[in-house]
């Protein structure tokens, strides 16, 4: 009696390098009322998050790129770009990775009329805002589908972003799922240099089953 145990708050990332992943349990499933976007405004955010380039070089009127080689995704762009009445300019590129089995990835330029609005939810960056964190169940849903059709596969989601990837954790867990984060660190030999460089990288697997 009298005894009182001391805890102490860490972040994820800040445990021992000899922690090879960490789980978290399930959680309940979160149920917001829907934020002002429509299905379609999450998706395009998704993409923007997972496949996109936010051009600041005109620093009053940034643009956005968007980048896929994927058939199926490629068609699942534009038929998001038509439903949003989006008019992107289009170029084409030769094989930009090794591992690409398609060799043509095609590039979607979006000027600054047209994507200011996405720019401003996002704050200018990669990363998933609060608003959509906060989103109800269903639209949830569609930020966590679509954003595994860019970076995700099969139940993981892959992102060399620290913060991201917590923020996809936290996507995962309002689902209703459990999560495994984990930080992968591996050294790249390039040819022709004698050195290696380290590169750090997070996963985010999804435990897909229903919650008591």
């Amino acid at each position: 009696n009298g005894y009182k145990q001391k805890y102490e708050y860490r972040q994820a990332f800040d445990m021992p390098d000899d922690m090879h992943h960490i789980d978290i349990p399930i959680a309940r499933k979160f149920n917001n009322k829907p934020i002002a976007l429509t299905d379609n405004e999450i998706r395009f955010l998704a993409w923007i998050i997972t496949e996109g380039h936010i051009d600041f070089n005109r620093a009053k009127n940034p643009t956005i790129e968007i980048s896929q080689s994927k058939s199926n995704a490629i068609q699942v762009l534009e038929q998001l770009f038509s439903n949003l009445g989006l008019s992107p300019s289009i170029h084409f590129h030769k094989g930009r990775s090794k591992r690409t089995k398609e060799n043509d990835w095609v590039c979607y330029y979006f000027p600054n009329e047209q994507v200011k609005k996405y720019i401003e939810i996002l704050d200018g960056k990669k990363e998933i805002p609060r608003l959509l964190l906060n989103g109800s169940p269903e639209q949830l849903n569609v930020l966590y589908h679509e954003m595994m059709l860019g970076d995700g596969c099969r139940k993981s989601y892959y992102t060399s972003n620290e913060n991201l990837a917590l923020q996809f954790t936290e996507l995962v867990l309002k689902r209703g799922h459990g999560a495994r984060l984990e930080k992968r660190v591996r050294y790249q030999l390039f040819k022709g240099y004698n050195k290696s460089v380290k590169t750090t990288g997070y996963e985010v697997r999804e435990y897909r089953y229903d919650t008591a």
